[in-house]
């Protein structure tokens, strides 16, 4: 994948900060179409911009994006729930648990797999994963335990789709807000992709938590160490 001149993407979550710069990001590297996917579409300036209606809860608007978007040869899964307010695993809000997972890992494999056999059609079919480096360190409960599921879930697929052609990245996100700006952020996952890489991490506080995987437990939670 050389470029994105002859690619067709959907993006979910298009409406929200990050969703908006891909949508830009693509259509400024020349992809011939992208569908701006979320609960509350929106106008978009540009005729190679279309709207659909997607809740990654509900299968089916997932169903009718298929129907919308049956020549889609990316895919990038950027919906869910945020970290804030968090969530604690402990606190006994299992309902909001239970929303986290549904949202942030069932949500998204449903729509991984039903998208699936759109995306082996195309010669270079690739969805891209987006996580969050809470994926490997809890900062924030609920949330965390979803990312890391998610990442698993995106291991998972990723060996599963590899023989239909499928390509699946992942696309960590540390603390990118700031660190190095969203801008920056879409273009090295534009150009993971189209390096096909397999992880794409996005900053230095992503690479520096995958570092420290393989330490001790107190390295990664030094509030465990007592006085």
């Amino acid at each position: 994948m050389a470029g994105f001149e002859s690619e067709v993407v959907f993006v979910t979550d298009a409406s929200s900060e990050l969703g908006e710069r891909f949508v830009e990001g693509f259509l400024a590297e020349g992809a011939a179409r992208v569908y701006a996917g979320g609960r509350r579409p929106r106008d978009w300036s540009s005729d190679r911009v279309v709207a659909v209606d997607l809740d990654v809860r509900d299968t089916g608007t997932i169903a009718r994006a298929i129907r919308a978007a049956s020549d889609a040869t990316i895919l990038l899964n950027n919906d869910g729930l945020p970290d804030w307010p968090a969530v604690t695993v402990g606190g006994g809000d299992l309902a909001a648990v239970a929303a986290h997972l549904d949202t942030n890992v069932i949500g998204a494999i449903r729509l991984a797999t039903a998208f699936a056999p759109v995306l082996a059609g195309s010669p270079r079919g690739v969805l891209l994963m987006v996580c969050s480096v809470q994926a490997w360190i809890n900062l924030s409960g609920a949330y965390a335990v979803s990312q890391a599921a998610l990442w698993s879930a995106t291991n998972a697929l990723r060996v599963e789709l590899a023989p239909a052609g499928v390509h699946v990245a992942s696309l960590v996100l540390g603390l990118c807000e700031t660190d190095p700006g969203l801008d920056t952020v879409v273009g090295r996952a534009l150009a993971g992709l189209a390096a096909r890489d397999y992880e794409i991490i996005a900053d230095t506080y992503g690479e520096q938590v995958k570092a420290r995987l393989s330490a001790p437990v107190t390295a990664m939670y030094p509030e465990l160490v007592g006085p």
